[in-house]
């Protein structure tokens, strides 16, 4: 039946609220602005790529122009030694005293791991192997990425070749990867995400990174500004910001320092290059760096590259220049004569490396324990305590620090908890003085007395858990343990002393500590400290060793 003819207002009115519903769906499943499928495609990339040129030109630019620029020769300084190197062969001893506490370590859950006192005077530690799997450390030296400087000579001048145009940067499409897809109506526009996953192992705690292909350029030619100025500039404008963004959320949950941060990034860069790329980890590492907001730097001296890092403590056994107002360390463990390197810094990299370990990471909970037996008033003890062994060979490649650092530094929870469950319940009872006492007796047992020079070959400062899994130690490395179990266990603070051939420690009085009448003390900043020596075999609190009687000891403060 054909439809009636206009039969009044209230039929015009429904036939109009018709036509409105109807044009509204088609409006909804058709909307009037919506270009074409592709054309919708080319205008958000267009957009993407227009807001990630926008970033490279307001970040980066400024720091490719200063890579552009003539690099100079800087000077490098010699390698800085430790100054404790004069240490006595024996030490004197209150009265004599039997050896005949136990040092070797036993496994509770892991009996094929490493131990860490197997490890031989001025060996390198090694670093996890490609496979991922552990392996014993050495000394604090780091084997990785050490490099063979050629003799001194002049740099040839680098000419700077005619400034070549900014090209607009683009968006590489990975091997078997699609383009990125436009968001659909009302969805926030995504970035494409990395296609590739790296596994590492670090210290024992197993990782995935995702990364592209374009994250992992070569260095074309030999070293050059010219030849680096282009492999920064590949990598910034590769999809790095998925792959640097899971990095920073495994450091979080590693609980990585600056230094543990460094060396996670340098062992990835070790797996996504082979051997056969030293300059290109060296190179993949700064980039990294400086895009987690450090002040790194490089230089390169004929067919190697240097890795620089601005360091605020005072390290030993690396060298050093100075740049920009800055102290640099080199990552290498020998180096003489200069360098070339650039001028300027990335508007965003500014950070300084600070060495603290006050909280070791998170590594592998295995396990290890040695005893130690010591005497103190009328009774014999023979205490079992844990240590973290991942933890230890995480320490033994953090480099040769300053005294103020290790003498503020924690240990892992496996022995936090040791030290609590052993320690704690001798001293809690005990007045003041016995309680420091009896963590002095422990100390001077907890391992034998070998100069560094003896056990190691070279002076190098112990951790407190090194100390705690090493059958050997100084005088430093105990002053060191001591301040951790002072500091920790009876809440006391503590200043370090230092001698020309000796270091102790003094714990400041308050809180029910008072002077004795024949105590060797010493006034920081209108406070009272009591010297307590562990080296001095059998001493208490407030002696003072012949070795140093009538010197004036240089103080030590503590990091906060």
């Amino acid at each position: 039946m054909l439809a009636s003819p206009d039969r009044g207002p209230g039929v015009r009115l429904i036939r109009t609220a018709f036509l409105i519903s109807a044009i509204g769906m088609l409006a909804l499943l058709h909307p009037p602005h919506a270009p074409a499928q592709e054309t919708d495609y080319e205008e958000w990339l267009q957009k993407q790529q227009q807001e990630y040129k926008q970033f490279l030109t307001e970040q980066d630019t400024a720091f490719l122009a200063f890579l552009k620029q003539d690099w100079t020769n800087v000077r490098v300084d010699t390698t800085a030694t430790t100054p404790i190197d004069d240490k006595p062969e024996q030490t004197p001893r209150i009265e004599p005293f039997s050896s005949n506490r136990r040092s070797s370590p036993t496994a509770d859950s892991a009996p094929s791991a490493p131990s860490p006192h197997s490890r031989q005077p001025s060996s390198k530690p090694d670093a996890p192997s490609q496979n991922g799997e552990e392996q014993t450390p050495g000394s604090r030296k780091e084997a990785m990425g050490q490099m063979d400087v050629a003799t001194d000579e002049q740099l040839p001048t680098e000419t700077s070749p005619s400034p070549e145009p900014e090209q607009a940067p683009s968006y590489e499409q990975l091997p078997g990867e699609s383009p990125p897809s436009p968001p659909a109506p009302g969805e926030k526009a995504r970035t494409a995400t990395p296609t590739r996953d790296v596994s590492l192992s670090f210290f024992g705690i197993s990782t995935t990174v995702p990364y592209g292909a374009a994250l992992v350029p070569s260095l074309e030619g030999a070293p050059s500004k010219s030849s680096i100025r282009n492999f920064w500039k590949t990598m910034a404008r590769s999809r790095y910001r998925p792959t640097l963004d899971v990095l920073q959320r495994q450091r979080e949950d590693i609980g990585l320092s600056d230094w543990g941060y460094y060396l996670y990034l340098k062992e990835l860069g070790a797996k996504l290059y082979d051997d056969s790329s030293p300059n290109a980890q060296v190179l993949w590492t700064w980039f990294m760096m400086m895009k987690s907001g450090y002040a790194a730097r490089v230089g390169y001296r004929q067919s190697k590259v240097f890795l620089m890092l601005p360091i605020a403590q005072k390290i030993y056994g690396r060298p050093q220049m100075y740049y920009s107002g800055h102290r640099y360390y080199l990552m290498v463990e020998e180096m003489s004569g200069s360098l070339r390197t650039y001028e300027g810094q990335h508007g965003k990299a500014n950070q300084v490396l600070q060495l603290d370990e006050g909280s070791p990471p998170n590594v592998t909970e295995r396990r290890m324990t040695r005893t130690v037996e010591f005497s103190f008033g009328d009774q014999r003890y023979a205490l079992d305590l844990a240590y973290s062994p991942s933890t230890v060979e995480y320490l033994h490649a953090y480099p040769n620090v300053d005294l103020n650092v290790l003498m503020s530094t924690g240990v892992s929870s496996t022995a936090q908890s040791a030290f609590e469950e052993t320690l704690h319940p001798l001293v809690a009872d005990r007045g003041p003085r016995a309680s420091v006492n009896l963590l002095l007796t422990f100390t001077q047992f907890a391992t034998n007395y070998k100069r560094d020079q003896d056990h190691f070959g070279e002076e190098r400062y112990l951790f407190p858990e090194e100390s705690l899994a090493s059958d050997y130690s100084d005088c430093e490395d105990r002053a060191i343990l001591l301040s951790y179990l002072v500091r920790t266990l009876l809440n006391r603070e503590v200043v370090g002393l230092q001698w020309p051939r000796h270091v102790a420690l003094a714990v400041r009085t308050g809180d029910g500590l008072t002077v004795a009448d024949d105590d060797h003390t010493v006034t920081v900043n209108g406070d009272t400290y009591i010297f307590a020596d562990p080296t001095y075999i059998g001493s208490h609190l407030g002696m003072e060793m012949p070795l140093v009687e009538g010197q004036s000891p240089e103080i030590i403060m503590l990091d906060e």
